[in-house]
């Protein structure tokens, strides 16, 4: 299994069954994946119509790696948007190098754990995770709340 690195598509021009080609060979799901529309130029939203009709018509799943969509569209309901590969999250962006000992290990063990999570059920899952996620947000939410409310009472300290 490879690293979890981002593969890259990039659509030049907004044809389904081209667009379908290839995300039905990119691998999504069991590695992040990131389409690049921006060449298709005045064409974006075609090509991101087609990409979101992929996603919702296949059983393709973007589980436990993510489909990112590299677009100068500001929003989408369903997908996940990003302005350039900057604003990509880091965590998969690291160089492609040779493991260690103690590395072949624990990809072996995370390589078997994925293939076991192909067997889950994702419908079940997706609810789980979303109760998860917005007690998280909830918590960000307050704890950002509170560092503000912290940062105007050191203020009105210090005055």
């Amino acid at each position: 299994m490879p690293l979890p690195l981002y593969k890259t598509l990039e659509i030049h021009e907004p044809k389904k069954a081209a667009i379908w080609a290839k995300l039905a060979n990119a691998g999504i799901g069991k590695q992040p994946v990131v389409v690049d529309i921006r060449p298709a130029r005045e064409l974006e939203h075609e090509a991101l119509v087609f990409v979101d009709l992929f996603m919702d018509q296949t059983s393709v799943r973007d589980f436990p790696y993510p489909l990112y969509i590299i677009t100068n569209i500001s929003q989408h309901p369903s997908l996940d948007l990003f302005p350039s590969p900057n604003d990509l999250p880091i965590f998969y962006r690291r160089k492609n190098r040779p493991l260690n000992m103690k590395e072949n290990t624990l990809m072996a063990k995370v390589s078997l754990k994925q293939n076991s999570l192909d067997n889950v059920n994702i419908e079940e899952v997706r609810s789980t995770l979303g109760a998860y996620a917005k007690k998280h947000k909830m918590l960000h939410k307050k704890q950002t709340y509170l560092n503000f409310l912290n940062n105007v009472l050191h203020e009105l300290e210090g005055k």
